[in-house]
């Protein structure tokens, strides 16, 4: 029963913490609305060497380096269609399978894609992800580094 009581108070210490975040991360400019979005989890510490496949870069740019990714974390699954001339796919991860990860990006006048991927901070093992693609036009930069055109996993 104590192990319980214990176990509801870290959740709910872990959600409280996770809405804060997710204000602190809140990006200036016109909001960023994902074309399409994919989460998922991979619950056993096995799996873990998996969370390498992100890109360190945070996008993917390429249909090779996006092929990659989806045959490693959802292979089963048909390949979605990305256009890369005119979408980019954003990626984020964060340990422990238990987790609950969101997004927020924006683009400013400039054309610099801010934002980021904030996560639950329940420790454990595993990991969550996120993967998002986004309409590319007027993107010029990623928080303020400018794009490579072959980003891909690490």
């Amino acid at each position: 029963m104590m192990r319980l009581a214990n176990c509801l108070q870290g959740l709910v210490v872990a959600l409280i913490c996770f809405c804060l975040t997710s204000a602190v991360v809140h990006a200036e400019g016109k909001p960023v609305k994902p074309v399409k979005e994919w989460k998922g989890k991979f619950a056993a510490q096995a799996d873990e060497p998996l969370m390498k496949e992100a890109p360190m870069s945070g996008y993917i740019a390429t249909e090779k380096a996006w092929a990659k990714l989806w045959k490693a974390w959802r292979g089963k699954e048909k390949l979605p269609k990305v256009d890369f001339t005119k979408q980019l796919v954003l990626v984020g991860t964060a340990a422990c399978a238990a987790n609950r990860i969101q997004a927020n990006f924006s683009l400013d006048d400039k054309g610099d894609l801010n934002g980021g991927f904030v996560a639950t901070e329940i420790g454990g093992p595993g990991f969550v992800y996120m993967i998002l693609v986004v309409n590319r036009a007027h993107v010029k930069s990623f928080n303020g580094k400018a794009m490579e055109k072959e980003s891909g996993s690490r």
